[in-house]
């Protein structure tokens, strides 16, 4: 979990224990990594997709910090034979490449709590708030119980929050 309770605590301060706390927590943050499509914390991701002719992959994560390997077939290629930028890589025009040949990238991406984007950050404390005051409610909404009650998670009441987070969405070159 990338915000801690105590993070919580600090920034709005709790009356519930801190496993429900916790809990609600770790809904908030997948519930943005749901709207955003890829996982929030920094680790280790391998990526593979079949060459159709464009030498620019869209990795589909945003702060991806260190390529590792680039694969193309079996063949590993040298660092000189692609560039990453943003959440893209590119491979050099003298990579030979066939269409239907199979490249593999593996890289790291993510935040830690220490350089999570704020926005990030107050969209998922947002979210575990709202979700800590509706324990027990029920409702129309898609319901979990950690064991101190149902709570309600109905994706329409966090649209202001998902708003918050939005520029960190990946569009699809497809």
């Amino acid at each position: 979990m990338i915000v801690s309770t105590d993070d919580y605590k600090t920034n709005i301060g709790a009356n519930v224990s801190d496993a429900f706390l916790a809990n609600c927590l770790a809904a908030a943050q997948r519930a943005v990594e749901t709207k955003l499509g890829y996982p929030l914390e920094s680790a280790s991701r391998t990526k593979s997709f079949l060459f159709n002719g464009c030498r620019t992959f869209n990795l589909g994560e945003y702060n991806v910090t260190v390529i590792t390997s680039v694969t193309v077939g079996d063949t590993p290629l040298d660092s000189s034979k692609y560039s990453a930028e943003d959440y893209f890589l590119a491979l050099a025009e003298d990579v030979g490449i066939l269409r239907g040949e199979s490249v593999e990238i593996v890289f790291t991406a993510g935040w830690t709590a220490v350089n999570l984007p704020k926005d990030i950050f107050l969209a998922i404390l947002y979210i575990a708030q709202a979700l800590t005051k509706n324990k027990g409610t029920g409702g129309f909404a898609t319901q979990a119980n950690f064991g101190e009650g149902s709570i309600v998670f109905d994706q329409t009441k966090y649209f202001r929050f998902f708003d918050m987070v939005k520029e960190y969405r990946i569009a699809s070159l497809w």
